[in-house]
């Protein structure tokens, strides 16, 4: 079936009214809202990173204690012109909630009633969140509620004892030209608390026990009583947290397990929510978006990796009884079978890579040195790799893991250390990604000419600036062009300031009011203190400036299209709607359907599933001139026959149909907005959602052409192996340089 060039999806944001009607939330509920007294206000503001965490917990703790009703805390409430922390209730009608005892406080927080109208205008992002913790208490399924999060039970964690993955159903609210609400579903480990709580500090943190109703497992919050009596009786506590070094990973799409997968738990969250605030007269509606595919200019566009010329081999294993020589000899097997020109040289010490790029032998991961890791404070076994990356800025590098052993848990070191040669189908990929990342440090770190080194889309006249957190650090960086060497300039002091705001003025631009503009559409609430901003990608040219403005958004899949055809697959018929003689008119298929008579049970009843089986494979795969592959039959090149001719009489179509998803191609809408999919056509899973963003000109006027240069420059196939690139690829150029230079030069000073 051909390729849609037009697509129209739910997205999970949902549009927001401005004005509506609380007659029904008036019926059923009161709304009440405690303040919190301006010393535990200033305690907050004050403290350390460590003693708001443990402040936190505490008020939370208290409010948990001694509240039986949903409520919502927010830091940022305004009254009276000031930022003020308050908690919002809501009671049941006729109902009021207690006065609150806290810790810190000699005075009692008392509630005050408010008026729905009231927070609705000054608030309408926590009342939905409020309303959206009375929805997640009222549900009895997988949903519950920590401190005033909601979270949907998972599955167990793979590979992790006693842990379990959960979404936090997180809302965030934009009130621009429109009011909307981004819906956002975030992984996250709940994992058994396997240390001692000491007496005293049971709500220094929010611990959780488990609750199991008709077969379903979820959390439920301990207030301290409750923490105290299960560490007595032995009971298992848990906790929201990770392990070190680890990212809870749950796959956005997943064809085989799609009611354990974010993009069908987001969509089954914002159904119920929606009709759930609409029963209270709320008329939210799901945001759709019409997407167009882009083509590319240049497609298939690839680094001219011949140009590195030559790249150092340099070994740090720790286990070395297969030889340096042998890996020389694979790698250039598979470089003249891509036909290329690059000459690879081993070296004994890093620092005698004058010239060219540093391939460096590894066999250990990151997480092996880490918490639960094998190397774990090993006094033998040192992690190379930060060593190397602090003492040699300014050289193109790149480590290479050898170790094909996957279990970096605690265990044996010996065995994790015990590996085979690879072989070259196991890491052609892994060699040419790593090539192509070696070439763009190349260019960054040596300051090589963009234009000899055969970069494409290389801008002259125009500067990229990036804010963004690399390893908990903020970083400003702005790169520009000159003599088609990219530079960079790190904002940090007053001259770098002074120099970037003299750039931006030469392309007509004045820096200031840029930044007014960021200010006041990211922090519109804002007081005179709060002038800085986390993060943000510009690209400015002569009298434009465009933000790449994330919109916290995906795409919505057609879950129940996919899902009925998944079931009208697995659905028993009787064998003789199978059978495709009498159907195509074509006796080719005699044979065919005999097979579907002889592998038929008893009852007479087959899915098309059934003929994925081992015995059914191997009698159709002749019959449907499957090609065997390194002397095997490929599943995939059989279902493809197995489904053609059902295919032409318009039965059983694909659940991975083009037409029931956004995942593979490069989309963007009539309003700037863009979205990044994979170069490929979906197999079985989607571990990362395809995020929306947006080129919002800040100033100038937008030019269709500008679109097609900025999305050629996330076509390219270099930054990521074969796939897009989400930005412009200008910006990993900063991204390299942050990550290889500039923080290290910082660590060293």
């Amino acid at each position: 079936m051909a390729k849609l060039n037009e697509k129209t999806f739910r997205t999970t944001t949902l549009e927001v009214p401005f004005q509506t009607s609380f007659q029904h939330l008036d019926r059923d509920f009161a709304l009440y809202r405690y303040t919190l007294p301006p010393n535990i206000q200033s305690q907050y503001r004050n403290g350390t990173r460590n003693s708001k965490t443990i402040l936190f917990a505490q008020i939370h703790s208290a409010l948990k204690e001694q509240l039986a009703y949903p409520y919502k805390s927010f830091q940022n409430a305004r009254i009276d012109g000031k930022k003020t922390w308050v908690v919002y209730v809501l009671c049941p009608q006729g109902e009021q909630p207690p006065n609150i005892n806290l810790k810190n406080s000699r005075f009692a927080l008392q509630p005050a009633r408010m008026s729905f109208d009231e927070m609705w205008k000054q608030d309408w992002f926590n009342l939905l969140k409020l309303l959206q913790i009375s929805y997640f208490r009222g549900v009895e399924s997988n949903y519950f509620v920590g401190r005033d999060e909601c979270y949907v039970y998972v599955k167990p964690r793979p590979r992790f004892k006693d842990s379990h993955i959960c979404i936090l159903m997180k809302l965030s609210g934009s009130e621009r030209a429109n009011r909307q609400l981004r819906i956002i579903g975030e992984a996250h480990t709940f994992r058994r608390v396997t240390w001692l709580i000491d007496n005293g500090k049971e709500n220094f943190e929010t611990y959780y026990g488990v609750q199991i109703t008709d077969g379903q497992l979820i959390f439920i919050q301990l207030i301290p009583d409750e923490i105290r009596s299960y560490v007595d009786a032995g009971k298992p506590i848990y906790i929201s947290k990770s392990f070190e070094g680890t990212r809870t990973h749950l796959d956005y799409h997943s064809q085989g397990e799609i009611e354990n997968s974010r993009g069908y738990i987001l969509q089954t969250f914002i159904e119920g929510y929606i009709d759930y605030l609409q029963d209270y007269g709320i008329a939210v509606s799901p945001l759709k978006r019409t997407f167009y595919r882009f083509e590319s200019s240049q497609p298939d566009l690839r680094l001219p990796l011949d140009n590195l010329g030559q790249v150092y081999v340099y070994d740090v294993r720790h286990n070395q009884a297969i030889s340096r020589e042998n890996y020389l000899r694979l790698f250039t097997q598979i470089l003249r079978a891509q036909e290329l020109r690059i000459e690879l040289l081993p070296i004994e010490n890093v620092q005698d890579a004058s010239q060219g790029a540093v391939l460096i032998l590894q066999d250990s991961v990151r997480q092996a040195y880490q918490e639960n890791g094998v190397l774990y404070q090993h006094a033998l076994y040192q992690d190379p790799y930060p060593n190397i990356y602090e003492r040699f800025t300014d050289l193109p590098k790149q480590f290479f893991n050898v170790n094909t052993n996957k279990n970096y848990e605690q265990g044996n070191v010996e065995t994790y250390l015990t590996y085979p040669m690879l072989q070259e189908d196991d890491i052609r990929h892994s060699l040419i990604a790593i090539l192509n990342q070696l070439f763009l440090k190349e260019v960054v770190l040596r300051k090589r000419n963009v234009q000899a080194m055969g970069m494409p889309f290389s801008p002259i006249n125009a500067l990229f600036i990036r804010k963004a957190t690399y390893d908990s650090r903020s970083y400003e960086v702005l790169m520009y062009f000159e003599n088609n060497v990219a530079q960079f300039l790190p904002i940090f002091k007053e001259d770098s300031r002074e120099q970037r705001e003299s750039m931006v003025a030469k392309l007509g631009l004045n820096w200031n009011s840029l930044y007014e503009q960021l200010l006041n559409k990211y922090k519109p609430n804002r007081t005179e203190e709060e002038n800085n901003l986390p993060d943000y990608d510009l690209i400015l040219a002569p009298n434009i400036c465009i933000d790449v403005e994330d919109l916290q958004e995906r795409v919505l899949y057609d879950y129940e299209g996919i899902i009925s055809r998944q079931q009208e697959r697995g659905k028993k018929r009787p064998v003789g709607e199978l059978k495709l003689s009498h159907r195509l008119n074509d006796e080719r298929w005699r044979e065919f359907d005999d097979v579907l008579d002889e592998i038929a049970p008893y009852s007479g009843l087959l899915s098309i599933e059934d003929l994925w089986e081992d015995e059914a494979v191997k009698l159709l795969a002749p019959i449907l001139e499957v090609k065997l592959k390194d002397g095997k039959i490929s599943k995939q090149a059989y279902m493809r026959a197995l489904y053609r001719p059902y295919q032409k009489l318009e039965l059983f179509p694909s659940p991975k149909d083009d037409s029931l998803h956004m995942f593979e191609g490069i989309w963007y809408t009539h309003d700037n907005c863009y979205m990044v999919g994979s170069a490929h056509s979906l197999d079985q899973k989607q571990p990362r959602a395809h995020l929306i963003r947006r080129f919002d000109f800040l100033e100038g006027e937008f030019d269709p052409s500008m679109l097609q240069s900025l999305l050629d420059a996330t076509s390219v196939l270099f930054v990521r192996l074969d796939e897009y690139t989400v930005f412009p690829y200008y910006f990993h150029l900063i991204d390299i340089f942050v990550e290889n230079q500039l923080k290290y030069q910082i660590i060293n000073t």
